[in-house]
């Protein structure tokens, strides 16, 4: 099993632009990403270490993650689920910038921000859960895109560090029809995240 590590010895760092970011709740998988062209993702197979960030976790077999190639800083990884239809999973740390108390602060801007654009939000809810040995909350939203009858579904897993200077999630993008099968790749992944200090 090939083991990449991102240590933290990089002098500049890129906060907010490592991976593949902002997702967008109607939108999913970016198309950048699904655009790609040879060279400007880099891809990410088995055991994944970010020391920079202090997390590892083990990417699915089968599942590929994707980083943008050039950033000296990689805040995580984007795992694209299925053929036609698709699913995504974006694996994320970043400077808690916004001064989080804890991570219930981040999961209601996280459903703020799911209501803007004109999205219906179906059903919602919060439960206290860990992450890698961190206390964590994880949302489940049920919801609605403008001009579409069909239903989707985002979870999100999101904790703090122990010092509070760091915000990880790991967040599933998925329509209601497939979410079962993608629920059991995101299932896979929050199994093996682990916090492995900075």
């Amino acid at each position: 099993m090939k083991t990449y590590k991102f240590h933290k010895i990089m002098i500049i760092a890129f906060f907010g632009v490592g991976t593949i970011q902002p997702v967008r709740a109607c939108d999913f998988p970016p198309k950048e990403l699904l655009e790609r062209s040879p060279g400007e993702y880099l891809e990410f197979h088995g055991k994944y270490a970010n020391e920079w960030w202090g997390y590892s976790v083990v990417i699915p077999a089968s599942t590929v993650g994707y980083d943008v190639a050039d950033q000296p800083n990689h805040h995580g990884f984007g795992l694209i689920l299925g053929d036609r239809q698709q699913g995504y999973i974006n694996v994320y740390a970043e400077a808690n910038s916004l001064e989080y108390k804890g991570a219930r602060d981040r999961v209601d801007d996280l459903l703020s921000y799911l209501r803007q654009d004109g999205k219906k939000i179906i059903a919602s809810r919060t439960i206290h859960s860990h992450l890698g040995g961190l206390n964590a909350i994880r949302l489940s939203v049920t919801y609605m895109c403008q001009e579409s009858s069909e239903r989707y579904r985002m979870v999100s897993m999101v904790a703090l560090s122990p010092g509070k200077d760091v915000m990880y999630e790991v967040t599933l993008y998925s329509a209601a029809s497939r979410y079962p099968s993608d629920c059991v790749v995101l299932e896979k992944v929050l199994k093996t995240w682990k916090y492995i200090g900075r």
